[in-house]
């Protein structure tokens, strides 16, 4: 584990998806329709969650509980910056409002899940290019 790096990587994640949900809430044509927003906002966090992890996963070992680590590390940096900006300055202090909403915990999930799918995905690859490394070597004797 490299906290340094899961809270770098945090507060990126953080702006991104900051600037993402920002932009949505304003475009016209999506005005009312905070399922589609939703949505949206969840694609991209699961993409930035999967690029933030496979570079995470360069330096740290990938695996179920590092993935896991990782993927909360992401939501508790967001969340700590989002209770010291988001809520204050943009939702007149209604913290229950914003953290009892049931899109963002999806959108916690979806980080979550997708930071344990890289790493998994990446032990298994190592594993299996392992695997072929192995049963293609030959004794210097065998011809």
């Amino acid at each position: 584990m490299n906290l340094k790096q899961i809270l770098i990587k945090g507060v990126i994640y953080w702006l991104i998806m900051f600037v993402t949900v920002s932009i949505l809430m304003f475009i016209p044509f999506l005005d009312k329709r905070t399922l589609i927003q939703a949505g949206l906002s969840w694609i991209v966090a699961g993409i930035f969650a999967l690029v933030l992890a496979k570079n995470y996963f360069k330096t740290v070992k990938p695996n179920f509980v590092n993935g896991l680590i990782f993927g909360l590390g992401l939501i508790i940096v967001g969340s700590i910056l989002d209770a010291v900006t988001t809520v204050p300055l943009f939702l007149q202090g209604d913290y229950f409002g914003f953290f009892s909403d049931w899109t963002l915990w999806v959108g916690f999930l979806v980080a979550v899940a997708a930071s344990v799918f890289i790493a998994v995905y990446l032990n298994c690859s190592q594993k299996k290019d392992q695997d072929s490394i192995t049963t293609n070597a030959q004794p210097d004797n065998i011809k």
